[in-house]
């Protein structure tokens, strides 16, 4: 690993990610907040200084003033084993393991760090009601319009009583295992079953 200017660094043309600007001013606070991030997670360049990996952190890192980052050069790649390495490093191969989220970290730092609130879904208590609150047979008031994200996705919010709460998780997991699904699609084969009857 070594240290670079970053004007020496190339973006690469041909990145197939993007990122919505909403995003990219959360990335920028991060890496003003936490340079030291970039030194943990450096950008990958060839032996051009064409950026492999990390090409929004490279942008960002200019957004938020610095001079200099840290990068790993990739040397003697083939043109497959780039290409190879552009779409790998941007691919999330993991999930989230929601009980660890909710008992080791807060939702708003979660949120400050750039995890999507739509994440959360139902299989968390993150978004529990208030100990106090008692049941109601009245609903909040629908929103005006659905808050969509950043990412394109339609939030709506369900209002259960608690012990509803427990079937709607468990049915989802359940499904989301049996199907090996996201939990939106969950939603959606439920739907389609529903309407298939």
């Amino acid at each position: 690993m070594k240290n670079l200017n970053i004007t020496d660094l190339v973006q690469n043309e041909e990145n197939p990610r993007l990122i919505k600007e909403a995003k990219f001013r959360k990335l920028v606070g991060s890496i003003k907040e936490f340079p030291e991030m970039l030194e943990l997670r450096p950008i990958v360049v060839d032996e051009n200084n064409v950026v492999l990996g990390g090409n929004m952190r490279m942008r960002a890192a200019q957004e938020a003033g610095l001079k200099k980052v840290p990068v790993i050069v990739a040397k003697d790649l083939t043109e497959k084993q780039r290409a190879e390495f552009i779409i790998k490093d941007n691919q999330s191969y993991g999930e989230w393991d929601w009980d660890l989220l909710a008992d080791n970290w807060e939702q708003d730092s979660l949120i400050e760090w750039g995890f999507e609130p739509y994440n959360f879904g139902a299989a968390t208590d993150f978004l529990d009601m208030d100990d106090e609150t008692e049941p109601s047979d009245e609903l909040p008031p629908a929103p005006d319009k659905p808050k969509i994200t950043d990412d394109g996705y339609v939030r709506y919010e369900i209002v259960l009583l608690e012990q509803d709460k427990q079937k709607v998780v468990e049915t989802l997991a359940r499904i989301r295992k049996e199907q090996d699904i996201t939990l939106a699609q969950a939603f959606m084969f439920i739907i389609h079953e529903f309407n298939t009857k």
